[in-house]
């Protein structure tokens, strides 16, 4: 029996070896900037529902709850990225784990995390598309930080707005009142 030289042509394998690379070079900034956008948009989520003590003006100077709220990262970790999201008063956990407290609509109970296990099933998917992007050699998408940004910008307007209305009438005029 006669054999004949056997040979195998492997296509694409210098670009395989890129992606690779590229995927392990840029994945773990993509993935901590992708996990960030995904928590910016559950700590506005969040902050719709945070308690506000609306009848407490504050005149001791410490802040509101709701002005409160935090999102900190991405953190690089060993074993993977963290992102941190909180309110910074010794009392959101008491106002978050107590469902007797009485609240305004659409205020509640469970402000943080009802927001967070309601967009638990979108984290994955944005993740993954994220990743499939830098296989692919795509840009990153906008960051949604652009427009969290804009957002806190509105809020702390809105906030020095009440504030010189309340200090020249007493009370909120409009739409804030």
């Amino acid at each position: 029996m006669h054999s004949e030289p056997f040979a195998i042509e492997i296509k694409g394998f210098d670009q395989v070896m890129g992606n690779l690379r590229n995927l392990y070079e840029k994945a773990p900034a993509e993935f901590g900037q992708a996990a960030r956008d995904e928590m910016d948009t559950v700590m506005i989520e969040s902050k719709r529902e945070c308690p506000y003590d609306i009848d407490n003006p504050h005149d001791d100077g410490t802040p509101h709850m709701r002005d409160t709220g935090l999102v900190d990262g991405p953190i690089m970790e060993e074993d993977g990225v963290a992102v941190l999201l909180s309110y910074d008063v010794p009392y959101a956990a008491i106002q978050h784990e107590t469902p007797e407290y009485r609240h305004r609509y659409p205020e509640k109970w469970k402000f943080l995390e009802d927001p967070m296990n309601r967009h638990i099933p979108r984290i994955a998917p944005v993740l993954i598309k994220r990743m499939e992007l830098i296989l692919q050699g795509a840009p990153a998408p906008d960051t949604f930080s652009s427009l969290v940004k804009v957002r806190q910008d509105y809020d702390a307007w809105r906030g020095a707005f009440a504030q010189g209305q309340i200090s020249k009438y007493g009370y909120l005029l409009g739409r804030f009142g």
